[in-house]
């Protein structure tokens, strides 16, 4: 599991701002999933438009591994770490609310 995130220094800020961002849970090689998500995110992400070559100077790009997935009792049964995570919204939880 991997995801490719791309930012862009605009000129006249100091700060990053998110370009795209696309990832997958699904094991796959390294070296062509880090292409294609390279690929993806910055061709496909549906928030943003494709990326243009005149862009290409201003961006940063980022690569998060994923690993060490454990199955939950519900969307509750997670603790908050210095780790990413990602909380998949369960058709159990939506009702209690």
């Amino acid at each position: 599991p991997l995801f490719v995130t791309w930012k862009k220094k605009e000129s006249s800020r100091t700060s990053w701002r998110l370009r795209g961002c696309i990832g997958t849970f699904e094991a796959r090689p390294l070296a062509k999933g880090l292409e294609d998500y390279a690929l993806i995110s910055a061709l496909k992400d549906s928030r943003f438009r494709p990326m243009a070559q005149k862009e290409i100077p201003s961006l940063a790009v980022n690569t998060s591994f994923l690993t060490n997935f454990e199955d939950g009792k519900n969307c509750y049964d997670w603790t908050v770490r210095s780790a990413d995570m990602t909380c998949h919204t369960c058709l159990q939880c939506q009702e209690r609310r």
